[in-house]
């Protein structure tokens, strides 16, 4: 007897709960990736002729604006740094997984 497919692959059989919990992860994984395009969308509208990046952050800076962008910059910084941190710490000098081998049915029961 061959093993089902993943609980994944059969999005019928979650709970209301699981499929909330699940859409509402790829949502913000979404949004963090499309947040991600933001300085290129800045750009693009710097050449359109929209300086909207400009009139807010350059042209009119007061303590509080540079400190902000500062601040969002530090802490990108130390998170990046940190998830470096700890996938090396987890990770150095250990050998990739590799895949099992295959195991037969007999074997299996």
């Amino acid at each position: 007897m061959r093993a089902e497919r993943p609980i994944v692959a059969h999005p019928e059989r979650q709970t209301l709960a699981q499929r909330i919990t699940s859409g509402s992860i790829a949502s913000v994984a979404w949004g963090l990736w499309l947040f991600l395009w933001l300085p290129a969308l800045s750009a693009l509208l710097w050449m359109l002729g929209v300086h909207i990046t400009y009139k807010s952050i350059v042209r009119a800076p007061n303590q509080s604006s540079l400190l902000i962008v500062l601040l969002l910059v530090f802490t990108c910084n130390m998170i990046v740094s940190s998830w470096a941190s700890y996938n090396y710490i987890r990770f150095v000098g250990k050998t990739r997984r590799r895949s099992s081998g295959v195991v037969s049915h007999e074997a299996v029961g």
